[in-house]
């Protein structure tokens, strides 16, 4: 009898483990392996972290006005103080209208190395109306595939956002018109986790009340997203295009 039992339990944490590593596979945001289960934490995978500050399916807008000249992602194998204890392998591509955009970025990330990669794509010019893919792919240990969109834009004078909430996490969306608001742009986002691969919230705290973004790292015509993972497992109210002040708050329901 005690010998069915310890073989009914091993035979249940194995199922258990099967479906932790499907969780992690079919996970799509980001290569963010997020659950929404007992509140919202990064599922710790033992062997395989992999983040990236891109959003797979997700579209973002390049201000044409400051003339950049590269497409870029940062890539990382750690997530706080938790390092891959496995090696990374994978490519970077940019592509424009199917096309592929210079050469293919292949990089790899060593096991228990912090590592953070900054890959600038390089374009020739950037004109509005013009649409690029860039895809990140992780060979080995697991196959994951991340898909960005970027499209040339320019906005009008007003400057709007909105706030939507994923389940796991919050995004904001801020569109900077032609006007850059003097005094810079203050989040309030209590009870809310930055995520730090965004330069811009790299020294923000869970623990913070609010930040400001100082209207010095504000560009016209371009587009802002921020991303705030969720502690708790609260609804956050959503705000659809609504003209920007000086201030948003995110606000739980």
């Amino acid at each position: 009898m005690v010998i069915a039992m310890k073989k009914k339990r091993i035979i249940g944490y194995s199922i258990l483990g099967i479906c932790l590593v499907l969780a992690i596979v079919v996970t799509g945001v980001l290569g963010k392996y997020i659950t929404s289960k007992q509140g919202t934490s990064y599922i710790e995978s033992k062997d395989f972290i992999y983040e990236c500050n891109l959003e797979n399916g997700k579209t973002y807008y390049i201000n044409p006005s400051n003339t950049p000249t590269s497409i870029n992602c940062i890539v990382v194998n750690y997530i706080g103080s938790k390092i891959s204890e496995d090696d990374i392998t994978g490519t970077v591509k940019l592509s424009k209208d199917s096309i592929l955009v210079g050469e293919v970025y292949d990089f790899t990330m060593n096991k228990n190395v912090e590592t953070k990669l900054d890959v600038n794509m390089a374009v020739s010019s950037l004109t509005p109306g013009d649409k690029y893919t860039m895809e990140i792919k992780t060979q080995t240990p697991y196959i994951k595939t991340i898909t960005a969109n970027f499209i040339v834009s320019d906005y009008s004078s007003v400057s709007t956002y909105s706030i939507d909430d994923k389940g796991a996490w919050v995004e904001v969306e801020i569109k900077i018109g032609a006007v850059i608001p003097a005094s810079g742009i203050i989040i309030n986002y209590e009870g809310l986790a930055p995520d730090n691969t965004n330069e811009l919230m790299a020294d923000w705290l869970s623990s913070d009340l609010e930040k400001t973004i100082s209207s010095s790292k504000i560009e016209t015509n371009s587009v802002i997203t921020l991303i705030f993972i969720k502690e708790s497992l609260v609804d956050y109210n959503e705000v659809s295009e609504v003209v920007l002040t000086d201030i948003i708050k995110i606000v739980n329901k």
